[in-house]
């Protein structure tokens, strides 16, 4: 119901801004208003989950096998689709990267309830709902899209009816999740580029380091791949130098860095059970070659046996 009071009364609003608009214009508005009044008032076809059931049902790409003292041995990719390391905490997350995201995503996260209808009417109504556009599409509604399969983003785009379940489910969110949640569950649950999936991944990619170690100019980058996760090297340092503006910080050195970063893409980093299984090895080539060292250790002991005896000679 709020999602329909909102929208009646931008449409009404923007009847008293063009008095002397056309009919036919007024009379198309209209029907979208209508359109969109009639599906907001359908109840939700169901339930949305809770925060701790979306952290719960969060699985990394790879699993670590333990030895009977607990000890890692091994680390194995379980999903071959994307690569996403285990959930990190909102108080684990960099600082810079929680302020890049919400000025970069959505600059009116902590006022707006799901839906920013400010920028919904700087968009001229129809921003919304345009699929070429998320100007106005909140990190609320980006995790709508994320947690729920049948607002997932299809390659042609949403449906206006999936866009306005987009958004009635965004307000949902917005009355049952607290705000630290949805911005946590977001960048736990956000693609970045090619398979990453989450924010723990990409800093460990990209920048071989934890989600809390992440500096402005990485948070930017990040951000950056958010909106176009498969731009060029070149696109992307200059959406990340954007983001950088909107903090008042410089861009100095941002299109080496997100060079460098975006060639390592392709890498991964070393997990520990991944460190362990060389230090295993290391060990087992050790325990291979003892006994050898003995042997020498042996001939060595008896040399100097020798010339002891000699010399009491």
């Amino acid at each position: 119901m709020r999602l329909r009071g909102a929208a009646l009364t931008l449409a009404l609003s923007q009847r008293e801004r063009e008095p002397n608009c056309s009919l036919s214009l007024w009379e198309r508005a209209g029907g979208r208003v209508a359109l969109l009044t009639a599906l907001t008032i359908a109840p939700s076809a169901h339930a949305l989950p809770t925060f701790a059931e979306v952290r719960a049902a969060h699985r990394p790409s790879d699993v670590t096998l333990l030895d009977h003292n607990g000890e890692p041995l091994q680390t194995l990719r379980v999903d071959r689709n994307i690569r996403r390391l285990a959930w990190v905490p909102l108080a684990e997350m960099s600082p810079a990267l929680l302020q890049a995201i919400v000025l970069s995503e959505d600059r009116r996260f902590y006022e707006h309830s799901g839906v920013d209808w400010g920028a919904v009417a700087k968009s001229a109504w129809g921003n919304l709902w345009n699929s070429r556009t998320r100007g106005a599409s909140t990190i609320t509604m980006q995790l709508a899209g994320l947690i729920d399969g049948g607002l997932a983003r299809p390659g042609g785009g949403r449906s206006v009816t999936q866009k306005i379940s987009q958004a009635m489910t965004a307000s949902e969110l917005e009355a049952r999740w607290k705000k630290s949640e949805i911005l946590e569950a977001y960048l736990n649950s956000v693609g970045f580029r090619g398979e990453i999936v989450g924010i723990d991944a990409l800093a460990s990619t990209l920048f071989g380091k934890h989600a809390s170690g992440l500096d402005a100019q990485e948070a930017a980058i990040a951000v950056a791949l958010v909106r176009a996760p498969n731009a060029s090297a070149d696109a992307v340092a200059q959406r990340s130098c954007g983001v950088l503006q909107l903090q008042s910080l410089p861009c100095t050195g941002a299109t080496a860095l997100t060079a460098t970063a975006l060639h390592r893409a392709g890498r991964w980093r070393l997990g520990p059970a991944q460190h362990a299984r060389g230090r295993l090895a290391a060990r087992r080539d050790r325990s291979a070659a003892a006994p050898a060292r003995r042997a020498r250790w042996t001939q060595r002991r008896g040399r100097r046996g020798r010339r002891t005896r000699q010399r009491e000679r």
